[in-house]
């Protein structure tokens, strides 16, 4: 997966916005990082709680590329 189509991944997830994306990238470093990231991760990011972590690391069960 390209950066480009994580990117698009995380702003399709319900509940992350640009915002959100903004401050994990700033932890993280890049978007493809994020979705394959342990839960334990996010509970260092500020606004994300145990049921935005569960949207992140399931994404692929609430967005799709195609």
């Amino acid at each position: 997966m390209t950066s480009r189509e994580a990117y698009m991944l995380l702003n399709l997830l319900p509940g992350i916005g640009a915002i959100r994306v903004k401050q994990m990238l700033e932890h993280v470093g890049r978007p493809e990082e994020i979705l394959g990231a342990k839960r334990t991760t996010f509970s260092r990011f500020p606004g994300i709680g145990p049921k935005l972590a569960d949207v992140i690391v399931n994404w692929r069960q609430h967005a799709d590329l195609d």
